[in-house]
């Protein structure tokens, strides 16, 4: 094998702090060199001095060291290869690294592994870089039981960092094979694009006489837990990943271990082989490709996805529903199929009906179970309401600007200057704002808008300076955006448009046609005459 040599830059005083999976050690993951297949990876396991209350200490260890717990290679045997200079130490056994003495004298042992050599498949993952500590969060301030929790995943350290490269590798396979109307993980998309290409069907639809759109939000039980790795890997396969790729994966979410930590308890490990974990970085995208073949198969019904969050949306004419209950059942059998299991409880539908006398509407039932009907939903972060008004969305806006000031103000008691002043307000306050201004600022009446502009007054009298008003800001952003799209020609609001300027143009002939009849008829009468 060629002599590889790396230079590396480790503040150990940072890096010994981690600790993964309840295990008292440092791990610090370099980046492959290259091209992931083949690649070789390189892992540093520094390990501190043994703690009695690590359960997992003796399994961790025995990873590295073929089962023994107490490793030969101690800070003494390493030290003897290192130069006398005090701040720049080098282990020269084909590798150099440099560290910082101060902090690197504590570390014992120090031991190298090198997890592979080959091609993708042939790259060990250790038991304890797939083992992981769920975490209870909660997602509400007031908890009236479990299902108010959310079970995050605390993983490897080095399992992320190599799950960041595998990352990168699938979205370039596998971004020009998605789903137009999936916005999660890819380049140029946003929970913005999401919003507005909802707003961009719905109102065109309206415009039609007896019309209406029902909304579907779609919310599903545990979504990243229910994933069966073996159909993963088949989709996989579909959309062009490597097979050796596909086997990586499927290895990966297979034969995990986990436990649940809540304060200083810790329960026992299980191994599950279902599902990919809340907090890996690989979890999102994984998820959005195993539902990529979920897509409706009607003009009228469109099915919109940003990773687990999916909505189905129906316009309907002339009370006509069948296309939407049709695409609601195929939804259903598909969940069914890939083990996606649907909360007929937390599944919201709102309609938008603007008719004056709109005749009552037949409820919606889903896997047995009637779908409650709301007023206003929070979508992706914005609030729509059945009206398509924007006032509550704006009001939620303008209350939590305005709690944030407090801080403003406090920052300027301290003499903070003004730049600083400047970059907190736009960090903090601005940002809120501004939260996806594209989709309804056009649309918010003066009222709403001016309770947003007193926020940004009150902010230039605290920091002392002017500030861009809400129009500039939203100017600009659009200006920003639009180029954007226009420079992509797969999103699909570029396809939108497209569609309408073929649309314009076949009204454009039509008027122009019209218009030459009209000529002729009224000069064959006179003509006549």
């Amino acid at each position: 094998m060629n002599s590889i040599k790396i230079s590396i830059k480790i503040n150990i005083n940072v890096f010994s702090s981690i600790n993964m999976c309840g295990v008292s050690s440092t791990l610090i993951f370099l980046k492959n060199f290259g091209y992931i297949a083949p690649s070789i990876t390189l892992l540093i396991y520094a390990g501190t001095m043994r703690r009695k209350t690590d359960p997992y200490h003796d399994a961790f260890t025995s990873t590295f060291t073929g089962g023994k717990t107490k490793s030969k290679t101690t800070w003494p045997c390493v030290k003897k290869c290192l130069p006398p200079k005090p701040n720049n130490c080098s282990i020269n056994v084909s590798i150099n690294i440099s560290m910082n003495h101060k902090y690197v004298c504590s570390l014992s042992p120090v031991i190298f592994v090198f997890l592979g050599t080959g091609t993708m498949a042939e790259v060990l993952k250790p038991a304890c870089f797939k083992t992981s500590a769920i975490v209870p969060v909660p997602k509400k301030t007031k908890i009236t039981g479990l299902n108010d929790y959310r079970p995050v995943a605390l993983t490897s350290v080095v399992m992320k960092s190599f799950e960041r490269l595998v990352l990168s590798y699938l979205k370039d396979i596998t971004d020009p094979l998605l789903d137009p109307l999936q916005f999660a993980y890819r380049a140029n998309r946003s929970v913005d694009d999401a919003v507005n290409m909802a707003l961009h069907f719905i109102p065109q639809h309206l415009d039609s006489p007896g019309s209406y759109a029902r909304i579907l939000f779609v919310d599903f039980s545990s979504a990243f837990n229910t994933i069966i790795p073996a159909l993963l890997r088949d989709k996989l396969f579909q959309l062009n990943v490597p097979d050796s790729m596909c086997s990586w994966i499927r290895d990966f979410l297979t034969d995990r271990r986990q436990f649940v930590r809540l304060g200083t308890h810790v329960s026992d490990l299980q191994h599950i082989s279902t599902g990919s974990p809340q907090g890996c970085v690989l979890s999102p995208l994984l998820f959005s490709l195993y539902t990529n073949g979920c897509t409706s198969g009607h003009q009228s019904v469109k099915l919109l996805k940003f990773a687990d969050d999916t909505t189905l949306i129906g316009l309907i004419s002339d009370g006509n529903e069948s296309a939407y209950r049709g695409e609601m059942n195929r939804l259903v059998s598909w969940c069914s199929t890939n083990n996606l299991e649907l909360n007929s409880l937390k599944t919201v539908e709102m309609t938008v009906d603007f008719r004056k006398d709109p005749a009552p509407r037949p409820p919606v039932i889903l896997c047995d179970s009637p779908v409650s009907s709301a007023e206003s939903f929070c979508f992706l972060g914005t609030t729509i309401t059945k009206e398509l008004k924007w006032a509550q969305n704006i009001s939620y806006l303008t209350k939590k600007a305005q709690q944030r000031m407090y801080f403003l103000r406090q920052l300027k008691k301290f003499l903070l200057p003004v730049k600083m002043l400047v970059n907190f307000y736009t960090a903090i306050i601005e940002s809120v704002l501004t939260s996806s201004i594209t989709v309804w600022f056009a649309a918010a009446t003066a009222r709403d808008k001016a309770k947003l502009q007193r926020v940004i007054h009150s902010a230039e009298k605290v920091i002392g300076c002017s500030l861009p008003s809400l129009q500039e800001l939203y100017f600009s952003r659009s200006r920003r955006r639009a180029a954007k799209i226009a420079a992509d020609p797969s999103h699909p609001a570029v396809l939108v448009q497209i569609f309408c300027i073929n649309m314009l143009y076949k009204y454009v002939c039509w008027f122009i046609v019209s218009i030459n009849l009209y000529k002729y008829v009224c000069v064959s009468s006179v003509v006549g005459h």
